[in-house]
């Protein structure tokens, strides 16, 4: 790896850093700013306030619910690592070359994670989307008092879901495409992905649009930090480079 790749994938990191914590600061920004001014009343917010698709669809909270679509998300991450790991190291000859190129998943895995994350609470501050829960009679009470009940759009267990189904379905297209475990891993992510978003709108957390935008959202951002890592390490070296790394 030339040292103009080494700069370039640093910068690619230190940019979602920075999102990440860009994100991180607003959303507790945003909360102390919230846990000083505002006051509910305990009287639920005008359904007819929302778009009639979402309100078609809204549900009060459910707090199993709430906390199996978190333990969905945390199981797809675990899992995608264990596909991941089983199909790069069981059948490789070299298994020190597949140790590195699981490094390098890793690499590609938290900068996804980092950008999505990041894109994901700026976007969450900057909207302010009431939730769901908020328009019935038992909403989630630390919602309420944490400040979270303003931060709907996106849905970020949406776009956890499907940053990790897109990382999987980026990495069998560069890596394994001709895997036989491929296809099956596709349809149970994708599955597990959109059993996520209907916990989360079954749960009152989120409405439908901000299910589908956190998966839109989520997926996307995978899939360009995916492309930009895998673009820097492919970069065809310049005789420069090749006169660097000799020296």
């Amino acid at each position: 790896m030339t040292k103009k790749q080494v700069l370039r994938l640093a910068a690619i990191f230190f940019i979602g850093l920075a999102l990440f914590a860009a994100g991180k600061y607003s959303k507790a920004a945003k909360r102390k700013a919230l846990s000083e001014s505002f006051v509910w009343n305990g009287e639920p917010y005008d359904i007819g306030e929302v778009n009639s698709f979402d309100a078609k669809f809204a549900h009060a909270y459910d707090k199993k619910l709430s906390k199996l679509g978190t333990l969905a998300v945390l199981f797809a991450m675990g899992a995608e690592l264990c596909v991941v790991g089983a199909v790069s190291f069981f059948p490789a000859k070299d298994k020190k070359s597949a140790v590195k190129g699981l490094f390098w998943d890793a690499f590609v895995f938290v900068n996804c994670w980092l950008w999505g994350n990041g894109v994901l609470q700026l976007l969450k501050t900057a909207v302010g989307r009431i939730r769901p829960y908020m328009y019935f009679s038992n909403p989630k009470r630390h919602g309420v008092k944490s400040g979270d009940f303003c931060r709907s759009w996106p849905s970020g267990h949406c776009l956890r879901a499907f940053v990790v189904f897109g990382f999987l379905c980026f990495w069998f297209l560069f890596r394994k495409k001709d895997s036989k475990v491929r296809l099956p891993a596709f349809c149970v992510f994708f599955l597990l992905s959109v059993g996520v978003m209907a916990l989360r709108v079954l749960s009152g957390n989120h409405f439908v649009t901000d299910s589908l935008c956190g998966a839109a959202i989520g997926f996307l951002t995978s899939g360009a930090v995916f492309f930009a890592c895998e673009k820097v390490l492919s970069a065809p070296k310049t005789p420069l480079d090749q006169t660097v790394q000799k020296n």
